[in-house]
């Protein structure tokens, strides 16, 4: 059918197009973030790949998490977006902390899985 709403078991109202959209969304940012590091593990290094990792991770994990957020609290996006924010910095300085990695790769990785968002409108309908 064509509503865009979709009753589930407990009550929750998800809006289905957006959910798809989200989740391919999500996907392309993941592939992004392999694709990355796997360049930059033929081009660099092993370091330098973790790193690219990393980066892509610190964009992924937190649109994972505002997408649940999103999709369970009664789509309350803005509290989600400050959630992610707030997770983003915590991973952010967490890697810092505790793995040695190489900046600019963790920045491609960041930056390219980033990058999803410019060209999201070409394969998220």
């Amino acid at each position: 059918d064509d509503c865009p709403l979709v009753k589930m078991a407990r009550g929750f109202c998800h809006m289905r197009k957006e959910k798809v959209a989200f989740r391919r969304f999500l996907q392309w940012q993941l592939f992004t973030t392999i694709g990355l590091t796997v360049l930059i593990a033929l081009l660099w290094n092993r370091q330098a790949a973790v790193s690219t990792f990393f980066g892509g991770l610190l964009v992924v994990v937190p649109n994972i998490f505002l997408a649940i957020y999103f999709f369970i609290r009664a789509n309350s996006i803005y509290v989600g977006e400050l959630l992610k924010i707030i997770l983003t910095a915590v991973l952010f300085i967490l890697i810092l902390h505790f793995y040695h990695i190489q900046l600019a790769a963790l920045l491609i990785g960041l930056m390219g899985t980033y990058a999803v968002y410019f060209f999201s409108g070409s394969f998220v309908k």
